[in-house]
């Protein structure tokens, strides 16, 4: 039973806060702890009364500690933007950082106003930003590798100011979404086309068949009794005629056809001329 005992009070022992990552050795003050679902969010205290809060699951190490020290330190010092809050989420070989500013001013455009959710950075070997702000109704991604704090406000106001230039010439991802929807676009358009094409195709087919039976039912025998289908290379052949000369007569097809010693009759170069032409003459 005494064994039993001693395994519980170890299995709190080693659970316990106590184990957790010290922040007083870096003159930094908890000054409140709280527990939601599997993360742990501290709100913390440093030196200069600046508060942060960090976020996490399975704690903080002396690498992640000394990052997020150092993150909070550079932000503060930013010329053109000043800190209302601050908050570091730690994940496996990443730490996230959200900043709503108090104030945003560059080149006498208030920020502010543009970005309600705030921006984010990532810091793993090197800082990233990726955020989202609202121009003109427009929600616009501002990504990218942090350089320094005047590249990031120039490449934000250029987009606030004229965020279809932005758009076109500062996002790749934007650019190579466009290039993929008008590949998208034109795929469209050719299998619409294809379709077109085969569905006239097919018109033209039944037109011809049409055409055909027209004639064929008008070419018949002696005393009206029974019809005959007209030879296709007659049609062919006075169609290929009429193409090379449309203003070309039936007497003079029937000339032509005589002088290559093709067989016809006169009924049928008249039917011919008339479906294919609406020549009655």
């Amino acid at each position: 039973m005494k064994r039993i005992g001693f395994i519980l009070i170890l299995i709190i022992f080693i659970s316990s806060p106590i184990f957790a990552y010290d922040w007083s050795k870096h003159n930094i003050k908890v000054e409140n702890t709280e527990s939601k679902e599997t993360e742990t969010i501290l709100t913390l205290k440093a030196e200069d009364n600046t508060v942060f809060s960090v976020r996490f699951k399975d704690d903080v190490d002396e690498v992640a500690a000394n990052s997020i020290l150092k993150l909070n330190a550079d932000f503060r010092k930013w010329k053109y933007m000043e800190v209302k809050s601050l908050e570091f989420v730690v994940q496996k070989n990443l730490i996230q950082t959200i900043i709503i500013p108090q104030k945003y001013n560059y080149m006498e455009t208030d920020i502010l106003p543009h970005i309600p959710a705030g921006m984010m950075f990532d810091y793993t070997d090197s800082l990233a930003y990726n955020f989202r702000i609202n121009a003109d109704n427009n929600f616009i991604r501002i990504e990218g590798a942090f350089i320094n704090e005047n590249i990031l406000a120039e490449k934000i106001v250029k987009a606030i100011k004229d965020p279809i230039l932005y758009l076109t010439t500062d996002n790749p991802k934007f650019l190579l979404r466009k290039i993929t929807d008008n590949q998208k676009t034109l795929e469209d358009l050719k299998n619409d086309y294809l379709k077109l094409l085969s569905e006239h195709k097919d018109l033209m087919d039944r037109h011809e068949k049409l055409k055909n039976a027209v004639m064929t039912l008008h070419n018949t025998g002696v005393f009206g009794i029974g019809v005959n289908e007209i030879n296709k290379s007659l049609i062919q052949k006075i169609i290929s005629l009429k193409k090379e000369n449309p203003k070309l007569t039936k007497d003079e097809i029937v000339k032509a056809l005589e002088k290559e010693k093709i067989e016809f009759k006169n009924y049928e170069v008249f039917l011919i001329l008339s479906v294919y032409y609406n020549e009655f003459k």
